[in-house]
């Protein structure tokens, strides 16, 4: 597999406190890691620096080999790597096809290619069947799922 992501020395300080100390990892594409960890540990501070919210101190990362450390939270986005929040609001007026499809507009004008893109995410969470149902008329967990178990899926390469 390729590499998708890489974390190198990262380090964030905020005055006295380290929040990030020297953290590097690699992931390959196609596989999910996890970040664990006592509250106060410093992970969402790591994924804020990873999708470009904070600067680290020191450090980098690469996404799919190019550095993207310092980049406006946009271009970062327009490249494939965005961050989500861990309450989602899906747009209740929109289907689980349109919300997820909202993400791909990000990277693509192209409808057909965020039509396409958008089954491919809902189709590696189990959840392409509900592709037409409206985010209002699901239940909880399906309305949650549009937002909390397609992260990181809605991540695509750069339109060519």
């Amino acid at each position: 597999m390729s590499e998708f992501l890489r974390a190198e020395r990262l380090v964030r300080r905020f005055g006295g406190l380290v929040a990030v100390r020297d953290v590097s990892f690699t992931q390959a594409e196609g596989e999910i890691l996890g970040i664990i960890g006592p509250n106060g540990a410093g992970k969402s501070t790591l994924f804020n620096i990873i999708a470009g919210a904070e600067r680290p101190t020191s450090g980098e990362v690469l996404f799919r080999g190019e550095r993207i450390t310092g980049l406006p939270l946009d271009a970062i986005a327009r490249r494939g790597l965005v961050k989500t929040f861990q309450t989602s609001r899906p747009f209740a007026s929109m289907t689980f096809l349109e919300n997820v499809m909202t993400a791909a507009f990000a990277v693509t004008r192209d409808k057909a290619t965020a039509v396409a893109k958008a089954h491919e995410a809902l189709g590696i969470v189990g959840l392409d069947e509900h592709a037409d149902t409206p985010a209002k008329g699901a239940s909880t967990a399906n309305r949650k799922s549009i937002g909390d178990r397609t992260r990181g899926v809605a991540s695509m390469p750069p339109p060519v």
